[in-house]
């Protein structure tokens, strides 16, 4: 069995490290990184029972250089983020420096949790998955002898439900079944396959396909999202399809850090594997390294923050947020700075550290005085003698709340007026007794429905009869949701949505405003995946109607660029 060569000198070290700013995550430690590598390698090596030197003559080799290859960007990923959550405790919740004690007691927490609890539960499924790769690899070569699999549970009190559910499974080696419930199917999973020569294979009723594309089958529990794989045929110990939202936890980086991340965080990758393991040549992430020597004074260094700072500026943010973030990248560097500075040198940085404090409280004031500003806007419009109802309005049912229906068309005309609507455009306003909706030029509400919601549907319409702004509504939406994966909106918030009801969550304020609206369409000789709608523009009247207050300061970007369009 491997050890883990790590003991708690090297944790204290570490730790001691990450406050002084010697190892931050523009230095990630590189002995940590190839420690854990090479430990949980060597789990994969003693599962084939050779030295990897030994492996080239195996006929497995290029499924052991690939586990190799998935666990060295595993590595240096998990050693990324332990570094990422050690250094957030460098400041505490009123961005003041704790002290060394206060921040050793919580980092030497994290710590132990990534380099010991977690990484030996990572040992174990390293071994798990290793030993399905490698009987994967014996069931593909022998399935002319023994055609079928069967799905096996320990059959005890401890056996998982959902692994129960598999139990007695019989199908042919080369089923869709085996490539996402081949066991391991979770943590500590003790299910098994056997090989069967002769057999009736069980009849399967699928019944739908999850986001990721697994099949979902009746009766059958799906197993937990970072264990739908078969490790022999993906060739993977832990999952990273960012394409189908499957990745393990430490493959998820901020967009800041996505760059850093293609080049395996600058961490050196073994000769053996570099073929395997494209590494991009972009920009460095943003974070700050220095050189004591290049600096004369802490204004220097404070300058040299502020212009690295400004290279990676959010461009969704607004000016003063911008500044902001740009005072706590500030801040960041002086607690790097610091480095256990003492008399003089550390008495400036500390009267520059409540400089900055000051600065970010005076901002933080702008902001809500800019919040405020748009707040007063937008009530000014409501109230406003602007907008009539019946310019857009057709008909209306007699079984709805036509007063409602009224409010919501004049407050949408005194908010969009209307420039942005076609002269020719009229609304149908009918009854239905279940989810209000809006289809081509109809929109269908329930008795009990409000303004708000008529306010919502109107949304879809504009985006419906306006091919210029909906264009701009797709390229923000597009710009703003690049970087999530698709989820399933009951998943992500509890809610009765349908299962086909999807979303990239985004940092919206609400998931839903990421619904994804595609059909399959035609065009120039082939089938083209087509965004018809969005809720940008209808979950903006939503938040404005219900919370603007709290619309503008939780997502002042979407408030913002829909605002804009409405006046341009």
């Amino acid at each position: 069995m491997a050890n883990f060569d790590w003991n708690d000198a090297d944790s204290a070290d570490l730790v001691q490290k990450v406050f002084t700013g010697e190892i931050n995550i523009a230095n990630l430690p590189i002995e940590l990184y190839e420690k854990t590598a090479n430990y949980l390698t060597q789990g994969v090596f003693d599962v084939y029972g050779i030295g990897y030197d030994q492996s080239i003559m195996m006929p497995e080799f290029e499924t052991v250089r690939h586990l190799k290859a998935n666990i060295t960007v595993f590595s240096s990923a998990k050693t990324f983020q332990s570094i990422l959550d050690m250094q957030s405790q460098l400041l505490d919740e009123n961005g003041n420096i704790r002290s060394f004690a206060e921040f050793e007691k919580r980092a030497s927490k994290i710590e132990s949790l990534y380099n010991r609890a977690w990484l030996k539960a990572e040992y174990r499924t390293t071994i798990n998955q290793a030993r399905s790769a490698k009987n994967w690899d014996r069931y593909s070569s022998q399935k002319n002898t023994f055609p079928y699999l069967r799905y096996e549970t320990k059959d005890d009190s401890k056996v998982r439900p959902e692994h129960a559910s598999m139990d007695g499974i019989t199908l042919p080696v080369d089923h869709e079944f085996w490539n996402q419930y081949f066991p391991p199917n979770g943590w500590n999973c003790r299910c098994t396959i056997t090989q069967i020569r002769k057999a009736t294979p069980t009849k399967l009723d699928q019944i739908g396909t999850t986001d990721d594309g697994t099949p979902e089958f009746k009766g059958v529990t799906l197993p937990d999202q970072l264990f739908r794989l078969n490790s022999g045929k993906h060739q993977v110990i832990f999952v990273d399809d960012k394409q189908k939202g499957l990745s393990h936890p430490y493959f998820k980086v901020d967009t800041r850090y996505k760059a850093y991340q293609d080049r395996n965080f600058d961490m050196p990758i073994p000769n053996d594997v570099k073929d395997l393991i494209p590494v991009a040549t972009e920009i460095k992430p943003p974070v700050i390294q220095f050189d004591d020597k290049k600096f004369k004074t802490i204004d220097d260094r404070i300058e040299y923050i502020k212009t690295e700072s400004e290279k990676y500026a959010n461009p969704v943010h607004l000016e003063t947020q911008m500044k902001m973030d740009d005072i706590l990248a500030k801040k960041r560097g002086l607690v790097e700075l610091s480095k256990y500075a003492t008399g003089e040198k550390r008495s400036q940085i500390i009267a520059d550290f409540k400089k900055l404090c000051d600065e970010y409280d005076e901002l933080s004031v702008l902001k809500d005085s800019q919040v405020d500003k748009y707040t007063n806007d937008v009530i000014g419009l409501l109230f406003s003698n602007n907008g009539s109802a019946n310019a857009l309005i057709d008909t209306v049912s007699k079984s709805v709340d036509k007063t409602q229906v009224k409010t919501g068309f004049e407050y949408f005309n005194k908010i969009v007026g209307n420039k942005l609507i076609p002269n020719d455009v009229k609304i149908k306003v009918g009854l239905d007794s279940n989810r209000a909706g809006y289809v081509s030029s109809t929109i269908k509400i329930n008795k009990k429905e409000t303004f708000e919601t008529i306010c919502h549907e109107l949304g879809h319409m504009l985006e419906d009869k306006n091919a210029q702004y909906f264009n701009k509504i797709k390229q923000y939406y597009q710009q703003r949701t690049k970087d999530y994966p698709i989820q399933r909106l009951k998943d992500l918030t509890g809610k009765n949505y349908k299962k086909t009801e999807l979303t990239k969550a985004d940092k919206f304020w609400n998931p839903y405003t990421g619904k994804q609206y595609f059909w399959n369409v035609w065009r120039s000789g082939q089938m083209i995946n087509d965004q018809h709608g969005t809720e940008i523009t209808s979950m903006w009247f939503t938040h404005a109607l219900s919370d603007l207050n709290g619309f503008i300061k939780n997502d002042f970007d979407h408030f913002q660029f829909v605002f804009k369009l409405f006046n341009e």
